[in-house]
């Protein structure tokens, strides 16, 4: 859209339930076809022990992704709540 102020956010990304790699490539995946959000880049995957919670809980599986986007602070974190569900 031109004319359309874009800035750049940097998102972490997590999953320790199921198919933990699918789970993010999901996420990046609803977050690259999302109207006003454009993802550039993304990290290396990395496996990480739980802090808190649940002492049985598995490891996740996290990442960073830089997105460009159009979004507002509140329309961005709508979006990205409505993917974690």
């Amino acid at each position: 859209m031109p004319g359309t102020v874009r800035i750049t956010a940097f998102l972490g990304l997590g999953s320790n339930v199921g198919a933990r790699d699918k789970n993010i490539a999901t996420a990046l995946n609803s977050l690259e076809t999302t109207r006003g959000i454009s993802v550039s880049k993304v990290s290396s995957l990395y496996e990480t022990d739980p802090v808190g919670g649940p002492a049985d809980q598995p490891a996740f599986i996290n990442a960073v992704a830089r997105i460009e986007t159009a979004l507002s602070a509140p329309r961005l974190l709508a979006v990205c709540q409505k993917i974690e569900d």
